[in-house]
């Protein structure tokens, strides 16, 4: 792995939720006040903010000292995004983990809410690795090859062995992204387990 990679801080893991579930913006705002005033949530949440008015990107995100937590709806796909802030000293892989467990876990806590009607359920066969850093992570074929033992890593405990492949959509003006898809169907429960 190049050594700017290895580096990297800033970026975001991101669930994918099923296309018959949908998400208002209102309701997420109240859940995530209650994480807020309860404690569910690893780290420290400092506020809620609502850009449920822009077409594509965030629509209600919890900010955290460590990342934030995101409902979005980018490229036209629904889904929940935690992205890491703060830096961490661990290897690459650890803070990867770390931050798989931190969306994981949330978005377990979503899919146990029972005001959301009707219940949200998500992709765990698909996530999605995005570098928030073009500098570290340049949205090139280096990049994809430098990350491509680590995503390798955290595909194969995540899916428990099971046949995936790694999308990538290179050299776009977008922010390096790469998908991260099992053949067969898994819960986030499962992935849980997997990463325990």
């Amino acid at each position: 792995m190049s050594n700017s990679t290895s580096m990297l801080q800033r970026f975001g893991v991101k669930l994918f939720l099923e296309p018959s579930s949908t998400v208002s913006a209102q309701t997420c705002i109240r859940t995530f006040h209650r994480w807020i005033q309860t404690n569910a949530i690893d780290g420290l949440p400092i506020d809620v903010a609502d850009y449920s008015h822009l077409v594509e990107g965030p629509h209600v995100l919890l900010v955290t000292h460590q990342g934030n937590y995101a409902v979005d709806v980018a490229e036209n796909r629904s889904g929940f995004i935690y992205t890491q802030k703060q830096p961490r000293k661990e290897p690459l892989m650890e803070r990867l983990m770390w931050t798989c467990s931190s969306v994981v876990n949330a978005g377990c806590l979503l899919e146990q809410d029972s005001t959301f009607d009707p219940r949200l359920i998500f992709r765990g066969n698909e996530i999605q690795f995005v570098a928030n850093d073009r500098l570290l992570a340049p949205n090139t074929i280096e990049t994809a090859k430098a990350v491509e033992p680590i995503l390798d890593d955290l595909a194969n405990q995540l899916f428990g062995g099971e046949e995936y492949e790694i999308v990538s959509k290179l050299e776009s003006p977008d922010r390096f992204t790469a998908n991260l898809i099992a053949k067969s169907f898994s819960s986030l429960s499962t992935l849980r387990e997997r990463m325990a």
